[in-house]
């Protein structure tokens, strides 16, 4: 079996075998039904998003567990096409009767023109955002320490955090940072004389004035 250049068999994997290191731990649910629309395959996300244990699924009618709520779902457009689906808004609702909001990308299995199957990736935006908004507080997080640091470092990284704000010299000290030295001034790119040499003889004295 060759794909793209590459003998997926030279890997030692059955295909069980493949298909669970390669989505088991997915972020976006998997489904993959065969030709009759009985799901063959069905990943840990797809059953958190579902709330169905993937054991219970497999042999399920996908429209069993995905009722949709609107157009027919990408697996059914793609599988009538013979062409992928790609990124197509989908509500559907589980068997507990919860709608989910998606985006789905369905790739239709075929061999020598007959439909074998259809993989399809689901991906539920309230689960997209949510790992967006982690993400971004992580990198503002991230920021602010180094900040607060007053170097170039990653606080939070470089073992900061509170400790470095408990530490007696300082967060420059905690995190093993050189301590940043004052500011300094631009330089303005002009260069001036220095100060007239003072005549010779007795110079007056700086409190009175007088020689």
């Amino acid at each position: 079996m060759h794909s793209q250049g590459m003998d997926i068999m030279a890997l030692g994997l059955s295909g069980e075998e493949l298909l669970a290191r390669l989505f088991d731990d997915f972020f976006y649910g998997v489904t993959i039904v065969n030709a009759s629309s009985e799901i063959v395959y069905y990943n840990e996300t797809q059953g958190l998003i579902d709330g169905i244990d993937p054991a219970d699924a497999l042999g399920r009618n996908l429209n069993e567990i995905h009722r949709p709520d609107g157009p027919a779902p990408p697996t059914v457009a793609a599988g009538l096409s013979r062409t992928p689906a790609l990124n197509r808004p989908c509500l559907y609702r589980t068997p507990s009767g919860r709608l989910v909001n998606s985006v789905q990308n369905a790739f239709p299995i075929a061999k020598d023109g007959v439909l074998l199957g259809c993989v399809t990736f689901i991906g539920e935006y309230g689960r997209i955002m949510d790992a967006y908004a982690e993400a971004a507080g992580a990198r503002f997080l991230s920021a602010r320490d180094s900040a607060e640091c007053g170097c170039a470092c990653d606080r939070a990284g470089a073992g900061g955090g509170a400790a470095a704000d408990a530490s007696p010299e300082g967060p420059s000290a905690a995190c093993g940072c050189p301590a940043p030295g004052p500011p300094v001034r631009p330089s303005s790119g002009v260069t001036h004389p220095p100060p007239p040499a003072p005549p010779p003889g007795p110079q007056p004295s700086p409190d009175t004035g007088v020689p």
